[in-house]
């Protein structure tokens, strides 16, 4: 993980090549390989990494030009999570350590985005190649999934 300025940087840089709207950036989360509980190896998205350096499961990064703020959407760890994989630093304070000071839970990106929809604001995305993140965003923006 890079410092927390490079992070900050680097998405500054990015909300200056748009002049409105919301940036949405879409972590991956696990692919299951022969059922659910049986899953490939981790690996985050590319781009998600670069501009908020968390690798970690299921989180959504939204960079939202109109109100200047930066929200990541994931769940924190539960008993179960910890049990098994050890104390770790909360979400909260992984986002911090990137320079996000805002962060909801997994479930309230949907309504984040299909609000800003709603008001007739731009979402920005890149193309995704996860089934899930498809099926979310064409959800969340009333698109046909390609």
């Amino acid at each position: 993980m890079f410092s927390r300025r490079t992070y900050e940087k680097r998405r500054e840089v990015l909300k200056n090549k748009f002049e409105k709207g919301v940036i949405l950036i879409c972590g991956n989360s696990l692919s299951p390989s022969s059922y659910l509980d049986n899953t490939f190896p981790f690996i985050q998205d590319s781009t998600f990494l670069y501009y908020f350096g968390l690798n970690k499961e299921n989180l959504m990064g939204v960079i939202d030009i109109d109100k200047d703020e930066e929200i990541i959407f994931g769940d924190e760890l539960t008993i179960d999570d910890i049990i098994w994989s050890g104390q770790q630093l909360t979400l909260e304070d992984q986002c911090k350590l990137v320079g996000v000071e805002n962060n909801f839970s997994y479930e309230e990106a949907g309504k984040y985005i299909k609000d800003a929809r709603n008001s007739g604001r731009e979402i920005h995305f890149v193309n995704q190649y996860l089934p899930d993140n498809i099926l979310r965003i064409s959800e969340w923006l009333d698109i046909k999934p390609k």
